[in-house]
């Protein structure tokens, strides 16, 4: 199965996103290119979405609210598959299409993928390197668990399964423990069991000592409610004793009241009377002061004089009185326009004077003061501006360009009076062919003389047939190398070696005639000779073409800068031009926008200065002249209005002045006296309406008065009614009866209340009381109770130690519920046993596979990785190898020095890991064939072990796709231009 293409819709920083892979591919991007979104979006399509609360990232894209994407498989067994998933449920709504033309969701997906996970296809088939495990923490049976687990399901999660299975069996059991489950139950079984034993013993002993004990039960009993009769005789009797004197005061106060008889006479009577006359005579006090202060008020009345004329005016005098501040405020307004209309004034002589305007003022109000025109304005004192920021500009310009110019003209004299001329630098580049000419010679030689050596070694010791092969092989290498020194332009060298080439193939012809012909080494002598004369004729000084060779390529070096200076020279001549030309525009440019200003400027009445320099300004006076003058107006039309209004208002006081007598002055003077006189007339109608009020307030009052007197005499006589007297004399002596009476009844209510409450049985008759009872009497009770409390405290304390002994037994358990807590327990032993057989048989299962993975597998795997760490360490280690007594594994050097893998540097370790991880990936990849995802898994490798590593990656490739991200560039040198994909 392996990945061709991938479509992203929408995923991190990917949206509409398209990939093809190859068999063997590389994805390289620097750092946030998106290499490990990426990666993600192929697990995510396959697996589905990370949840929300999972710690791996979801990158769902910020800028597009579509979600997902596609991948397409080539498979085998499916033929090609596209799966679809976009956002929908937590882990997103997936689509398989089959090549069919069938389709489906999770299920159908599942049956693709094998039924593999996401987790297991991150441990076995995507590979980084922060998922190197430390091999050197691995070590006797903890690593073969690792290895068998790994290379089952691609994780430590059965080594992690036989840590947890014994951790419960711990938890249950050990031979030794304490705190273990069954070791606990074990030990309270047996306790139980001893209790259970003695209980057998205890049982006749417990059932005679329950039946002595109901036995004291029943006598205690009856004597407590002994006790408890003699206790209650003492109390009734002594209760008797308490009550006897009270019923023989209440039978003498029932004779007193009979005696006195039946009194009729109000409650409280004396005291109400004595009440009602002392308001009697509070009540005919007040009612004289009324009276007189009544009249004093009369008098007061009389003096008071109030003016008619005044109170029927009082509205009107009130407006004016409440407006004087208003007339105040208009006299000041008046003041206030007419200085500020000189001001306006003022202001618009200033303006003028500004701007210089010499038309007449009224015409400012016809000028065009737009927006539209106020922009107009605004565009052309800007333009002013930036024409004349320009001028300087192209004035600089033009300054900088004319003296780069100079510099440069002068730099390229200079350069061209350093360079050669022709004449000797032909005569350096012939001394220089010539030198290579006579190397090119001596590397013939060279290669005539290894050639002569070696026909002459096959002509003594090699058989004629290998000599024929000699002659056919020295045809082939000698005809390669003249192919190859021909491209690299040694041409003589290539002629020379062409010649050998045919020589050998003429000479390999006549063998096959004349096997034991010499003339191949014969005609190789004679080219010998004729290269030797050759040489001897060409001597050369090393010194002085090695000279000639520097100062060329010092003269190469000055031709090239003299043409860049040209290059350069010609650029400012340009610009140069085109600043000319930008003064030409520029020129043109300011002549109309003068003219504008000026056209302007007559349109407003001002000087050609005025319009050219301060036009902007200019225009802003005329706007605040314009409002000046609109501000002017209306302060005129505010002023007649103000007049007006004071003239009416002086107009209205006079008429009201002339009616009432009011003289004064001036306007406020006038009205400060009706103020006044108004204030007078307004507290004489005050003083007399509260006269008023006072008398009629007074004359309530006194009728009051008189009611309530009239109402305490009616009372008065009331009582002497309830009281059956006619006078005062008779009432206070039915008084002091009534009081007899009262005193006697106040005396009867506490003792009836005693005797209402008392517990015992009192006589229903007051004339036959029995007597009170004795001291002997009492005293032959208190004999009877304290016997019975003694009796009472015998059997008590026999009953607690009864208790204490019945308790002593029952604390160890009765017998039944001894035996019913035994089998309970027997019971839970059982289950726990039971529980930990289980775990001991999956233990068991678990190290039977294990042993069997070791002894069947896991020498395949070890040889496969020994293949591998070979290759990547350059043959430097040649073995890796485990104790199969000690269990542990260990490397061996080529040199035989044997390591454990704690010695190893770092990186080493990692290509131990890495060579185990691939050894057992190909073991489970022969079974579930996926492609592999490398994300930069070898920075710590040197470069000698990087080219290693990746040419076992390209032999991996050839049974399952391998593709590789990076964010290192030298790796795309490993891979062809269509197996590799650049992420920006």
């Amino acid at each position: 199965m392996m990945i061709k293409e991938v479509h992203i819709y929408g995923y991190g920083k990917f949206e509409q996103f398209r990939v093809s892979f190859a068999p063997y591919h590389i994805v390289y991007g620097k750092n946030e290119a998106g290499k490990s979104t990426l990666m993600s979006f192929i697990h995510s399509i396959l697996f589905g979405f990370p949840l929300k609360q999972q710690s791996d990232l979801r990158y769902e894209p910020k800028t597009n609210s579509k979600y997902g994407g596609q991948v397409i498989l080539k498979s085998e067994t499916w033929g090609e598959i596209r799966i679809e998933r976009v956002k929908g449920r937590a882990t997103g709504d997936v689509t398989v299409y089959l090549e069919d033309g069938s389709r489906g969701g999770e299920e159908l997906l599942k049956k693709v993928l094998n039924g593999m996970d996401k987790e297991t296809f991150q441990s076995i088939f995507s590979f980084n390197i922060h998922g190197l495990q430390q091999v050197d923490r691995l070590h006797g049976e903890e690593l073969n668990q690792f290895l068998f687990s790994t290379s089952a399901i691609g994780t430590d999660r059965i080594m992690e399964a036989e840590r947890s299975i014994q951790k419960q069996l711990d938890k249950l059991f050990k031979p030794s423990g304490v705190k273990p489950v069954l070791n606990v139950q074990l030990k309270q079984l047996k306790q139980t069991e001893k209790k259970l034993n003695e209980a057998k013993v205890k049982i006749d002993q417990y059932e005679t000592l329950i039946k002595k004990l109901e036995t004291i039960k029943a006598d205690l009993a009856t004597k407590r409610q002994q006790l408890k009769t003699v206790e209650e005789d003492i109390v009734k009797k002594r209760e008797w004793n308490r009550v006897y004197p009270l019923l023989i005061e209440k039978q003498k106060i029932l004779q007193q009241l009979d005696e006195l008889g039946d009194v009729r006479f109000p409650i409280d009577g004396v005291v109400k009377l004595e009440q009602l006359e002392h308001q009697q005579k509070l009540i005919q006090n007040r009612l004289a002061a009324l009276r007189e202060k009544q009249k004093q008020i009369e008098d007061e009345l009389e003096k008071v004089n109030v003016q008619e004329e005044v109170l029927k005016n009082k509205d009107a005098i009130e407006l004016i009185v409440e407006d004087l501040p208003t007339y105040r405020n208009d006299i000041q307004k008046m003041k206030q326009l007419q200085m500020q209309m000189q001001q306006v004034e003022e202001e618009i002589y200033r303006l003028k004077g500004k701007i210089g305007y010499q038309g007449p003022i009224e015409s400012i109000n016809d000028f065009n003061l737009s927006f539209a025109r106020k922009n107009e304005v605004q565009q052309l004192t800007e333009k002013r501006k930036l024409l004349t920021e320009r001028k300087k500009d192209l004035e600089q310009r033009e300054a900088e360009c004319r003296d780069k110019l100079i510099e440069v003209e002068s730099y390229i004299e200079q350069l061209k009076f350093k360079r050669l001329n022709e004449e000797q630098r032909v005569e350096y580049e012939q001394q220089i062919e010539r030198y290579h000419e006579q190397s090119d010679l001596s590397k013939e030689l060279d290669m005539i003389n290894n050639q002569i050596q070696t026909f002459s070694k096959s002509q003594n010791q090699k058989s004629d047939k290998t000599v024929n092969h000699l002659f056919l092989l020295s045809f082939f290498a000698c005809f390669i190398a003249a192919a190859i020194t021909f491209f690299i332009r040694y041409e003589k060298i290539s002629v020379g070696l062409l010649i050998i080439a045919i020589s050998s193939l003429a000479l390999y012809f006549n063998r096959l005639k004349q096997p034991k012909a010499n003339f191949f080494v014969e005609s190789l002598q004679k080219q010998k000779e004729q290269i030797e004369q050759q040489l001897n004729l060409r001597q050369f000084d090393v010194e002085k073409v090695e000279s000639a060779k520097q100062k060329i390529a010092n003269d190469d070096k000055l031709r090239h800068q003299i043409e860049i200076e040209e290059i350069q020279q010609k650029a400012l001549s340009d610009q140069f031009d085109q600043i000319v030309q930008s003064f030409e525009e520029w020129e043109m440019e300011w002549v109309e926008n003068e003219r504008k200003m000026i056209e302007i400027g007559r349109e407003y009445h001002l000087s050609q200065q005025m319009a050219t320099e301060f036009l902007n300004e200019s225009f802003e006076r005329l706007e605040q002249l314009r409002e000046k003058l609109f501000e002017q107006k209306q302060m005129e039309k505010q002023l007649t209005v103000l007049e007006k209004v004071v003239n009416e208002k002086e107009q209205i006081l006079g008429k009201l002045t002339k009616s009432i007598s009011v003289k004064g002055a001036d306007y406020q003077e006038k009205v400060f006296q009706l103020k006044r006189l108004l204030t007078q007339q307004s507290e004489y109608v005050a003083k007399r309406n509260h006269f008023l009020e006072k008398i009629h307030e007074l004359e309530e009052q006194i009728q009051s008065y008189q009611i309530e007197l009239k109402t305490i005499n009616d009372s008065i006589a009331d009582l002497y009614k309830l009281a059956d007297v006619d006078s005062k004399e008779f009432f206070l002596l039915k008084g002091e009866k009534a009081d007899r009476v009262e005193l006697l009844h106040n005396r009867l209510e506490p003792i009836e209340k005693q005797l209402l409450y008392s517990e015992i049985k009192l006589p229903s008759s007051l004339e036959d009381i029995p007597p009170k009872v004795t001291s002997q009497a009492f005293e032959r009770m208190d004999v009877q109770k304290k016997e019975l409390q003694r009796e009472i405290e015998r059997l008590e304390k026999e009953m607690a130690q009864l208790k204490v002994e019945i308790d002593t037994l029952e604390k160890g358990g009765t017998y039944t519920d001894l035996l019913h807590q035994y089998h309970q327990e027997k019971f839970q032993l059982r289950e726990g046993m039971k529980k930990w057989s289980v775990y001991q048989t999956a233990k068991y299962v678990l190290e039977k596979s294990m042993d069997n993975y070791k002894i069947e597998k896991l020498p395949k795997v070890i040889q496969l990785a020994t293949d591998y760490f070979s290759i990547l360490t350059d043959q430097n280690y040649d073995r890796i190898q485990m104790d199969q007594k000690k269990d542990t594994l260990y490397v061996k050097r080529r040199d035989g020095m044997i390591f454990n893998p704690k010695e190893l540097s770092q990186a080493t370790g990692e290509q131990l890991y890495v060579s185990i991880r691939f050894a057992l990936a190909k073991t489970i990849s022969e079974q579930l064939n996926f492609p592999f995802l490398i994300d930069d898994g070898f920075v710590h490798f040197d470069g000698s072990r990087q080219v290693q590593m990746m040419n076992l990656l390209e032999k991996l490739s050839h049974r399952g796709q391998i593709i590789f991200f990076t964010c290192h560039e030298h790796y795309l040198q490993y891979f062809p231009e269509d197996q590799i994909t650049i992420l920006e």
